[in-house]
């Protein structure tokens, strides 16, 4: 698998192309990780497209009271670390928390980039838990 195999969506855009984007990465047999933040509804067809969805623990709690239960969801637990269906992934440690904008970005980034390197889900869990905890070290987005 390639990075060009490999598509990280979140619905920072349009839902119709966000939507779109999905389909079309899937028609072309790309594997598309789907960020479901900030938080909407996608239709079920285009969420099962996805491998994974991934949500937060709120986010989780809006797909299943919207009734939505996409085949693969990966919900991230914040301090608790991570949980891809059967696999459990603990949050790598934090030596302080600064600011934890963009901590989510840099997992799912993190997450897509060690999934088109071929790592195992497992792998790439550990490897976005790790970007995610050294990203909260510092003020903003991005260090300075």
């Amino acid at each position: 698998m390639t990075a060009a195999d490999v598509l990280l969506v979140s619905l920072e855009l349009d839902l119709e192309v966000v939507a779109a984007a999905v389909r079309i990465a899937a028609d072309a047999r790309a594997r598309v990780v789907l960020n479901l933040a900030p938080f909407a509804l996608l239709s079920p067809e285009v969420l099962a497209l996805a491998d994974p969805v991934v949500v937060n623990e709120l986010e989780a709690d809006g797909l299943r009271a919207s009734g939505t239960e996409p085949g693969s969801v990966l919900v991230t637990l914040g301090s608790r670390g991570s949980r891809w269906g059967d696999v459990k992934v603990d949050a790598a440690a934090v030596t302080q928390v600064v600011d934890t904008t963009g901590a989510g970005d840099s997992y799912c980034g993190t997450l897509a980039a060690r999934l088109a390197a071929g790592d195992s889900n497992e792998s790439a869990m550990r490897a976005a838990s790790a970007a995610a905890a050294r990203s909260v070290g510092w003020a903003g987005a991005q260090p300075e």
